[in-house]
């Protein structure tokens, strides 16, 4: 299965929950695994604040965005039909 067809909206809802929105797991990976980690590095200041400003890929602090929410957020996408999705850890969050 190529990356670019983990997403197919012809494919049921179980296969979805499993599969959609996973296009940049790594190579061989069948578990998006959980990251327990809250802060992130980066090799240069200039990548680090490209990513913060959502310019390029990339977390800066897991109260924001991490891999694990990102994957949820991609999946939801995928089982809605929707553009896009976003997730909150409370209700109030989301208000």
């Amino acid at each position: 299965m190529s990356n670019k067809d983990r997403s197919n909206s012809e494919w049921g809802d179980g296969t979805r929950c499993v599969w959609g929105g996973v296009e940049d797991y790594p190579e061989g990976v069948t578990v998006m695994p959980v990251f327990q980690g809250v802060t992130f590095a980066y090799n240069d200041l200039e990548r680090w604040a490209a990513a913060g400003r959502g310019e390029v890929p990339g977390h800066i602090y897991s109260r924001n965005t991490n891999p694990t929410v990102d994957a949820f957020e991609k999946k939801m996408r995928v089982l809605e039909g929707a553009e896009d999705a976003t997730s909150f850890a409370t209700g109030m969050a989301a208000i």
